[in-house]
């Protein structure tokens, strides 16, 4: 991805992680920031796994762990806003084989994959 905006914050909940979202131009308006909160009820993590599986098993892939985080994306004046197009989210510090790793966007209120 030619990326023009690079956003990094650390993990609340999650130590030694970080979050990475990169864009293009006219993705995320300048002067945007992000905030992220790991996501560490069970519960919540089991549905994520079994959406992340549906999507994976499309490719003959599993799911064996999961790291989950919950990231807001403001403009400049503090609004939360969503991306107007493909974003890159890119974890760090998570003990994930990042080789092997994939990121999913959750749909918060259908948590489809």
């Amino acid at each position: 991805m030619d990326t023009s905006i690079v956003l990094t914050t650390e993990v609340e909940g999650a130590d030694g992680v970080t979050v990475t979202l990169s864009a293009r131009d006219g993705v995320v308006p300048e002067g945007s920031y992000i905030e992220a909160v790991a996501v560490n009820d069970d519960y919540q993590l089991e549905l994520m796994m079994e959406a992340a599986n549906l999507e994976l098993n499309k490719d003959d892939e599993e799911a064996v762990d999961i790291f989950a985080a919950d990231i807001t994306l403001y403009d400049a004046d503090g609004n939360e806003i969503q991306p107007n197009g493909s974003v890159e989210v890119v974890f760090e510090g998570t003990d994930r084989d990042s080789e092997n790793t994939e990121v999913f966007h959750m749909e918060e209120n259908t948590g489809i994959a």
